[in-house]
Formats: structure tokens, C-alpha cells, sequence
């Protein structure tokens, strides 16, 4: 039987490079959740299509693994995206929530585990799209924080 190994760490666990050392933000990473709650009522939440809002700062030396939201109620049709204000999109491309209310969406992280890490702080927001959100419920967003373990 072949064994095989991942990419991570293929010269420290097959003993082909004894200096190898796996980078500490994959292999045995600690993992944070930065957490924002928007309510759609409150008139600092902005929600007319094309407008960002700040949700957290990424620190530097970080990477996203993940990005998720949950909505109280029916986003119908609108698409939202998450990066910095000047990339909208850099880790979490233009997508629908869809309708259906508290269901949990998974954002695909745009960039890849392979990047350089950030070596400045990001601030890191929501852009809204194609339609405006709803002028009431709450919308929570949760990035999945990979830093040095």
C-alpha cells in the first residue's frame, strides 16, 4: 500500500528533511473567532447597496480560514462580500445569503493557506450588493482566525 502526505508538513513527517518545520498558523494553530452582530434596525448599520460595514481588525500574522453568517431574517436578494474596503472581495467573494432566515452560509475563503501572511493589521468589512438589506433583523458574521500556535 502507498503512503501518501499532505503538503503542510510532507518533509517532517516522512523524515526526508530533518530541519523541517511545519509554519505554526496551519500545524498546531490557535484558532480565534471574531464575532460582529448587526442590527438592521440600528441606523449605523449600513444597508443601501455598495455600502461597507467595518466588522473587525485582522492582526497581523493572521490568516481567515473561515467566514460565516447568520441571518435572522431574509436577506432576499442581496450579495455580500468581505475583505478590506479597498478589495472588497479579498477573502470572501460576492454571494447571496439566500432567504431562508437562521440558516448558517459558509463563505468560501478567496485567498488560499499558501499566502503570505499579512504583515499589517486589515481592517475588515462587509460590502453589500445588488440589493439593499432589509431594514430590520440581525445579521451576525463570524471570521475564523488562524495566528501562530
Amino acid at each position: 500500500m502507498a503512503k501518501g502526505y499532505g503538503s503542510i508538513a510532507r518533509g517532517l513527517l516522512n523524515g526526508t528533511d530533518a530541519l523541517a518545520r511545519a509554519p505554526g498558523w496551519l500545524w498546531n494553530a490557535d484558532l480565534r473567532v471574531f464575532r460582529q452582530v448587526l442590527d438592521l434596525s440600528d441606523t449605523a448599520v449600513a444597508k443601501v447597496d455598495a455600502d461597507f460595514n467595518v466588522l473587525f481588525v485582522k492582526p497581523r500574522g493572521t490568516i481567515i480560514s473561515k467566514i460565516e453568517v447568520i441571518s435572522s431574517v431574509s436577506l432576499t436578494t442581496s450579495q455580500l462580500s468581505f475583505g478590506p474596503e479597498a478589495s472588497p472581495a479579498k477573502y470572501g467573494a460576492l454571494k447571496a445569503y439566500g432567504t431562508t432566515a437562521n440558516a448558517i452560509v459558509s463563505w468560501a475563503v478567496a485567498t488560499t493557506f499558501d499566502d503570505d501572511l499579512a504583515t499589517a493589521a486589515e481592517t475588515i468589512g462587509m460590502t453589500i450588493d445588488v440589493a439593499d438589506l432589509p431594514g430590520a433583523g440581525i445579521v451576525i458574521v463570524d471570521f475564523h482566525v488562524l495566528s501562530p500556535g
